[in-house]
């Protein structure tokens, strides 16, 4: 039985390079999320979500383009791997009186050209999409955007942990690919920031496979031991679910410094 998270093991493969502490920021198909992390250890109070990612964008770029060109709200692309589509053949009253279902065996397959029907031209959507995830409110969503969203998590962890964890910052994701998306991700926090705070990103080669990559290394050893990602079938019979809070969910949890607050002015 295996629980664990992804963001978790890009924590472990920071861990093995000596970092301490690593900001994992996910921008994935279904949201964003962040996750401060320290000695491989997600801290609770830090981790923020907002439900903006690349399924939100698939549909806004579909009702754009189905309101200016095509109707793509049924479907995003004509893929000749479907095997369940099929082409009826309209009559031309001249050869054919009949239309027919045509034999996906014998229909030709043609190339897609600059002039094919099925390509549509994109103006100011290319800019204007990308600029959701900093910008919910610009479609009406009640949300943060993903430098908000990295500013809250900060302000919710310890102040000694803070500059250190966006000396490394890991953004990965699918949505991190928008052209010159890191360095305006770089650009607004700095903003946002203490001016002597170094911010940095990760190297990261592929941010949608790198998840992965973490987690390839866990199994097969260079990481840590399988005792630490997985759960026996031995542990599970004798201790049942309360194995997996302790092993996959021991978060670290800090006093808030308002808590702190309240409690030295209750002892004066």
């Amino acid at each position: 039985l295996f629980f664990f998270l992804a963001a978790g093991f890009i924590a472990l493969e920071s861990s093995c390079r000596n970092v301490r502490c690593v900001l994992v920021i996910d921008c994935g198909f279904s949201s964003v999320t962040v996750a401060p992390f320290l000695d491989g250890k997600a801290v609770q109070q830090g981790i923020v979500r907002i439900d903006v990612g690349g399924k939100v964008l698939t549909n806004q770029l579909k009702e754009w383009i189905s309101y200016r060109d095509l109707n793509v709200m049924e479907e995003t692309y004509r893929d000749e791997r479907n095997t369940i589509r099929r082409e009826y053949v309209l009559p031309d009253f001249c050869r054919v009186f009949r239309g027919y279902l045509r034999d996906p065996s014998k229909a030709g397959k043609s190339v897609p050209s600059e002039d094919s029907p099925q390509a549509i031209n994109l103006n100011r959507e290319r800019f204007a999409l990308p600029e959701i995830m900093f910008h919910p409110s610009d479609i009406g969503l009640n949300q943060m955007g993903v430098v908000e969203a990295v500013v809250e998590s900060l302000s919710r962890c310890p102040v000694n942990l803070r500059a250190a964890l966006v000396q490394n910052i890991s953004l990965v994701g699918g949505c991190t690919l928008f052209p010159g998306f890191r360095e305006r991700f770089i650009s607004e926090l700095r903003s946002c920031l203490d001016v002597d705070w170094c911010v940095a990103l990760a190297d990261v080669t592929n941010p949608i496979t790198h998840a992965w990559s973490c987690a390839s290394a866990a199994f097969t050893g260079d990481m840590v031991d399988e005792d630490k990602l997985f759960v026996s079938r031995d542990e599970w019979n004798e201790h049942g679910e309360e194995i997996l809070h302790k092993k996959f969910l021991n978060f670290l949890t800090f006093e808030s410094e308002e808590n702190d607050g309240a409690s030295d002015e209750a002892n004066e």
